[in-house]
């Protein structure tokens, strides 16, 4: 499951955080997701089992910005808020035969099983910021996509 090609598997350092505003905010995505969703992938029906893991923000510069396809090591799902340039994320599930390229564009939000779903970044499109005021103010998001990532976990199997 551990992809040794990524040499942060198992090692990202979470933080973890209590405040009630994580769960209000993730509440509204779920309602938003619902609607906007880009997959099949089905939407998760609230949080009352699942229990932020942590949170990290990732920059992948165009030149060099892919990530192999892996497995993630923590059962739970992740909420990737997307900024920049387009990102041409894949993923694969046991019930797919190839896999699917979804583009995500700033201001996307996308939500998986990273455990159990394949997925990884073939690559980032310069110059695709489609927010123009985000890229007039910082035009380094003309040449990278930010992901911020908030992890849960079933608060069951929580240690």
């Amino acid at each position: 499951r551990i992809n040794p090609m990524n040499k942060l598997n198992g090692k990202d350092k979470f933080i973890e955080y209590h405040s009630p505003i994580y769960t209000q905010l993730f509440n509204k995505y779920l309602d938003f997701a619902g609607k906007k969703l880009k997959t099949n992938i089905p939407v998760y029906n609230g949080i009352n089992g699942l229990k932020i893991q942590g949170m990290k923000g990732l920059q992948y510069h165009y030149t060099n910005g892919q990530l192999c396809s892996h497995l993630d090591c923590r059962d739970g799902y992740v909420v990737i808020f997307s900024l920049g340039s387009q990102c041409n994320f894949f993923i694969k599930s046991e019930e797919m035969e190839q896999y699917e390229i979804i583009h995500i564009n700033s201001g996307d939000i996308l939500t998986f099983a990273s455990a159990k779903l394949q997925h990884g970044i073939r690559d980032i499109d310069r110059n695709t910021c489609i927010n123009q005021s985000l890229s007039h103010k910082y035009p380094i998001m003309n040449d990278v996509r930010v992901s911020m990532q908030i992890r849960f976990e079933d608060k069951k199997s929580y240690k």
